[in-house]
């Protein structure tokens, strides 16, 4: 018990669980469609307060995105450049996401403020497209590598028959594979998250005229998707 009680602190320190808790609590407030008129009212409010804490939560996070580049690197050219690319729009989204908290503050006042709004939400869509791509490459990268993992089990399962000791060199082979199972496992989740955070994306390049039921499902189930994640990293 001592030990999930640690791990849950733990968890509630960084501060992309708390964003992401707080982004499930947001969408799931924008389901509304089985309540009252005045609960509908009330969940409109607290939605608009936490998306606002939200920001307050990320800002300067751009930061994180510009030092992800500086130190990028990738085996494949194509997979270097979706990666760029991505981290990019990621931290042009995260500065355009806090020029609209400063905005609400009266500390900025740009021409357009839904122009601005749309913008902020094209750099994301963008960088959700890129990681869709990226994430697709990564995994059949992985796939190659892991059928090569697997070949040289193989390979070592014939020469202990054939009465060589290959224990040190099976040991770290079930590693590597375990290693990569791993790997694959979360860039299956971060697939699926941008996949879910596609449609969120795209409403708000629209200005927000989707269906509140619908757009709060998909930002639901993707920030469950990203709590996920949190807690696995």
């Amino acid at each position: 018990m001592s030990d999930l009680l640690s791990a849950v602190s733990a968890f509630s320190k960084k501060t992309d669980a708390r964003d992401r808790f707080l982004r499930a609590v947001q969408f799931a407030t924008k389901i509304q469609k089985w309540a009252s008129p005045e609960n509908q009212k009330l969940m409109a409010t607290v939605s608009a307060s936490l998306a606002d804490s939200r920001k307050a939560l990320k800002l300067f996070a751009f930061i994180e995105s510009v030092d992800t580049i500086r130190t990028l690197s990738a085996k494949h050219p194509l997979l270097y450049f979706l990666n760029l690319g991505k981290n990019v729009f990621l931290a042009l989204f995260n500065a355009l996401d806090n020029s609209l908290w400063f905005a609400a503050r009266g500390i900025i006042k740009p021409n357009d403020l839904n122009a601005l709004k749309k913008l902020t939400f094209s750099a994301w869509l963008v960088a959700i497209i890129l990681s869709i791509w990226s994430s697709l490459l990564s995994l059949r990268l992985l796939g190659a590598d892991m059928e090569q993992k697997e070949r040289q089990r193989k390979l070592k399962v014939q020469e202990r028959k054939e009465g060589k000791n290959v224990d040190s060199e099976m040991t770290l082979i079930f590693e590597q594979i375990n290693s990569l199972r791993q790997r694959h496992g979360t860039l299956i989740k971060v697939l699926i998250k941008d996949v879910l955070d596609f449609p969120v994306a795209v409403d708000g390049v629209r200005g927000g005229v989707g269906n509140p039921n619908t757009i709060g499902f998909f930002g639901l189930c993707s920030s469950l998707v990203g709590l996920n994640l949190t807690w696995s990293g």
